[in-house]
This record gives structure tokens, sequence and C-alpha cells, in this order.
């Protein structure tokens, strides 16, 4: 994988007279995926859609009869920190910053 800000670039790389192909334009390290030209949208999307499921997952207990205290933490623990996992690496554009608002 070849990560530059010009775009579609070739890397040619030889091994013992073979060249290897570049195969991939994305790929998940550490549970974050990396994508060529360093965009993370795929990344957010993927990220707010893993944050409801751990929000459903919550159902019972957040309609339960549950101190809004305790709501607050329980949505900071097992909820945000899904949703912010590897957001210091993000590139965040206007929309998807609503977006994550919301």
């Amino acid at each position: 994988m070849v990560f530059s800000k010009e775009g579609n670039v070739q890397c040619s790389i030889q091994v013992n007279g073979v060249y290897l192909d570049q195969l991939f334009t994305s790929y998940r390290y550490l549970g974050s995926l990396v994508t060529e030209d360093g965009r993370s949208e795929m990344e957010i999307k993927t990220r707010i859609a893993m944050a409801k499921k751990a929000f459903w997952k919550m159902e019972e207990v957040i309609r339960g009869n549950v101190n809004l205290t305790t709501l607050k933490r329980i949505l900071n623990c097992y909820v945000f920190s899904v949703l912010k996992y590897g957001c210091e690496s993000w590139t965040v554009a206007k929309s998807l910053q609503k977006r994550l608002t919301a």
C-alpha cells in the first residue's frame, strides 16, 4: 500500500527478481481503517454504526429505572468509547463533524 497526497501513485518493489503487486487501497490496523488517501469517511461511518449497535444493546438498562447520572456514565463508558476509538487519526470534514455530534 502506498500513501500519497497526489493520489494514484504506483510503486514497484522487487524481491528476488519478482515484482510485488499493489493490492489494497485500505486495511484494518488495530481496529481502525487505514486508507491510502488518508480520508476517514468510511471509518467514521463504521464507528457511528458500531456506537448505535452498542447503544441498542444497552436498551434494557436505558429504559429501566436508572438515575440520570448513571445513564450518562453508561453512555460515556459503553457507547462514546466505541465511537471515539481511533479518533486521534481522523481527518474530519464539516459534514462528518455534524454527524458525529448528532
